[in-house]
């Protein structure tokens, strides 16, 4: 086969379709760059655009029919994937539908305005020799939906969008959610993914067509619990191929796929040099900052090193527990009473020594209020010396004082102050001085799980540890008086008794 390069844009359009085929996405990407007239400059090449067209191949193939592609900003992936692909699958399937959704109503009208301005052009129209052509006089057609002869159709939206009556044979999401919306208020943030998640299992799910239907997500990572974040979650059946390609190299979690993926094998090798130079990264990374760099660049919605809580500050790690605690308290952070079953509930018991804060015990898993208090009893008979048993006022707790109101002591039901933010910025450095002790991952496996959940707060898809732990933090430290102190010392020891 002659390399396209070789070609004179004569040889090129004389070529038949099947030529044209066996080519490929990428090529034709190579080629309609400058030719369709949609950029002004060259193609910056790259592997990695040619990994992202490979993928892209196999879904127009059928190969795929779940992919999700994870990209750091910049990387061209809406002038290929919304603008491009569309073009060229149209040339092997004239008839295919699509609906490609984006965040906003100007970069959706903007996307399918290129899309057609690439089918109306004179080379293009030389590739397919006219078979596929915008369709005119079409009552129904606007800038953001517009049919071709061969009767295919492009179809954009919005996330607000209901995209009622349209049905496709490939979705295409291109950045769900605007960056700006996930950064700042997390409940604000939480309530836009939230919305997107509602719109992709409501609205979009019911949008398709036809056995051979495709779904395809290209975007940055901004959340833990953004769309990819959900899907992944709940991805058991293994249906989605990922192609995540970090702006920098990280071995540990280099995209492997039946179709290819990461090539680069160096840490903190860079995904495209010649566009993006060390300097530049750099310069992005201290505009971006690490929280925002971290998801968007690295496609990790937390940094490495963490966010509130740093993950250098919990390198302290207890395999055995000191001889006693002077005091001890347990932590009950509830689900709310209409996610009852479905909610995650975390139970935890802290101790304090010397000073420093010992994670001793710990339950959780999703559970109703029958099973919180069965926990809650099983704990307490675990660990007798643990007398504060603290209860968040709010959620179930309320229901849980009640059940236990006169068979167990100690009951505290706490009134939060300030939002989970502020909490866990309260207790903060208390950890940073290195007075937060986790077990040992060989004692406890779960202590993972808490540290990961409290180095990517207050961004991670649940808080549930976090607020248990920060219940228990400011309610030991706030009593944690050498006085108070040295009277549970004297109780605990039976030299007085309560009430004596």
């Amino acid at each position: 086969m002659i390399p396209l390069g070789d070609l004179t844009d004569e040889e090129f359009l004389s070529v038949e379709r099947d030529a044209i085929r066996r080519w490929g996405f990428y090529e034709f990407v190579k080629r309609a760059w400058l030719s369709a007239g949609l950029e002004a400059t060259p193609i910056i090449h790259g592997w990695h655009l040619e990994q992202i067209c490979t993928h892209l191949e196999a879904v127009s193939r059928g190969e795929l029919s779940r992919l999700i592609i994870n990209v750091p900003p910049g990387a061209s992936k809406s002038t290929i994937t919304s603008v491009l692909w569309p073009a060229w699958d149209w040339l092997q399937h004239p008839s295919r539908r699509w609906l490609v959704a984006t965040f906003d109503d100007t970069l959706a009208w903007r996307d399918s305005l290129r899309c057609r301005g690439v089918v109306r052009s004179d080379w293009y129209q030389g590739i397919c020799e006219g078979r596929t052509q915008v369709a005119t006089g079409d009552v129904q057609a606007t800038q953001s939906v517009w049919n071709t002869t061969g009767g295919g159709r492009r179809v954009s939206v919005t996330i607000r969008g209901k995209g009622t009556g349209w049905h496709s044979d490939i979705q295409v999401i291109d950045d769900p959610i605007k960056p700006g919306d996930v950064l700042g208020d997390p409940e604000l943030a939480r309530a836009a993914m939230e919305r997107v998640w509602a719109w992709w299992t409501g609205t979009m799910a019911s949008r398709r067509s036809g056995p051979d239907f495709a779904r395809v997500i290209i975007m940055q990572r901004l959340s833990e619990i953004d769309l990819v974040g959900r899907i992944l979650e709940n991805d058991r059946e293994h249906e989605w191929t990922h192609l995540m390609l970090p702006m920098k190299f990280e071995p540990e979690r280099a995209a492997r796929t039946r179709w290819g993926g990461d090539r680069r094998s160096r840490e903190g090798e860079l995904l495209c040099p010649a566009r993006w130079d060390a300097r530049a990264v750099s310069e992005l990374e201290r505009d971006l900052g690490s929280q925002v760099a971290a998801a968007q660049l690295q496609q990790r919605p937390a940094p490495a090193s963490g966010n509130v809580f740093l993950r250098s500050w919990f390198t302290e790690r207890w395999k055995s527990l000191p001889m006693d605690f002077p005091m001890m308290a347990i932590s009950v952070d509830a689900a709310f009473k209409d996610k009852a079953g479905s909610d995650f509930v975390a139970l935890h018991v802290w101790g304090l020594h010397k000073g420093k804060f010992y994670l001793v015990d710990r339950i959780h898993d999703r559970m109703g209020l029958p099973e919180t208090v069965r926990c809650l009893q099983a704990l307490t008979a675990r660990w007798p010396k643990a007398r504060a048993k603290l209860v968040e006022d709010k959620a179930n707790g309320p229901a849980i004082e009640q059940l236990l109101r006169g068979k167990m002591s100690g009951l505290i039901m706490v009134t939060p102050e300030g939002g989970k933010v502020s909490r866990a910025n309260a207790v903060a450095p208390l950890a940073e001085a290195g007075n937060v002790v986790l077990p040992d991952a060989s004692v406890h496996p779960w202590a993972e799980e808490v540290l990961e959940e409290l180095v990517t707060f207050p961004f991670s898809r649940h808080d549930d540890d976090v607020d248990a732990c920060t219940q228990a933090l400011i309610y030991l430290h706030d009593h944690a008086q050498p006085t108070y102190l040295e009277a549970m010392r004297r109780l605990a020891a039976g030299e007085v008794r309560l009430g004596g």
